[in-house]
């Protein structure tokens, strides 16, 4: 046969029929691995509040878990501003601060903090009090500086791969950025050339 480029060996039926079979195995391991990682990952004593919570996670892992990500979900977070206490769905952030951010980094004024609000149907804005609980929260999380993602039942169940990629893609770019940081602060003798 000689040498051929990688790709060229997948047009070989042998090689093209192995290829297929592998992928089956490889697709149903990944489905049993997602399974029980989903489905065993909740616990504690802040249950997901809702089916669309319960959607929201299961999209998220399906971004996360297969790329092996560094970022997770915590549910159900409280937050306290002002003596008033509020509950944001879920809060995105590093797996690990570790992982990212050399020891002269200091994480808690460089992260901005990510919160996602899913507004179903059933629950939201039926009531003045519920409108007025919502925006009170979301004007307090901007105080403090959160980045907020509200997303409503009708556009996650249509588009939820948008709206995980939506906040994916906002949680990387914070950590590139703080990876820079941390690197332009451990290695200040290296001229990145911004």
């Amino acid at each position: 046969m000689g040498k051929q480029p990688p790709s060229e060996y997948f047009s070989i039926p042998l090689v093209s029929e192995h290829y297929a079979r592998a992928r089956a195995v490889a697709q149903r391991e990944a489905g049993e691995l997602f399974d029980s990682l989903v489905k065993t990952d909740i616990t504690g004593d802040k249950p997901l509040d809702s089916p669309l919570e319960a959607v929201f996670y299961a999209w998220f892992k399906a971004f996360t878990t297969v790329r092996m990500d560094h970022i997770r979900l915590r549910c159900q977070e409280p937050i306290v501003f002002e003596g008033q206490r509020y509950r944001v769905d879920f809060v995105v952030e590093p797996k690990s601060w570790n992982l990212h951010l050399g020891a002269g980094i200091d994480r808690q004024n460089l992260w901005r903090p990510i919160g996602v609000e899913l507004d179903g149907h059933a629950f939201h804005e039926k009531t003045l009090e519920q409108v007025t609980y919502r925006n009170q929260r979301d004007r307090a999380l901007q105080q403090l500086g959160w980045k907020v993602f509200h997303f409503s039942f009708s556009e996650f169940t249509a588009t939820p791969e948008v709206c995980i990629r939506e906040v994916v893609n906002f949680a990387h770019k914070q950590i590139l950025d703080l990876s820079m940081k941390a690197f332009e602060i451990e290695h200040p003798e290296i001229d990145l050339g911004k």
